[in-house]
């Protein structure tokens, strides 16, 4: 079947992940913040710092959001 009009990411209202001219990311800093709280994770050792638990909550609240 044809399409007949292009991908929503092509359009100017964009996706969930936005538009190819403006995709939505992460800004660099909570994405390193995400790779640690992915690699405390892994070992189930996170540091008792406030920074460190306040990101951990928000990364949980979304992934299970995500998850179901």
């Amino acid at each position: 079947m044809k399409r007949i009009t292009g991908p929503p990411c092509t359009k100017s209202f964009g996706c969930p992940k936005g538009t190819i001219d403006q995709p939505h990311v992460l800004h660099s800093i909570t994405l390193q913040a995400y790779r640690f709280y992915r690699e405390c994770r892994a070992v189930n050792s996170f540091p008792q710092d406030p920074w460190v638990r306040w990101f951990a909550v928000r990364f949980r609240e979304v992934e299970d959001v995500l998850n179901g």
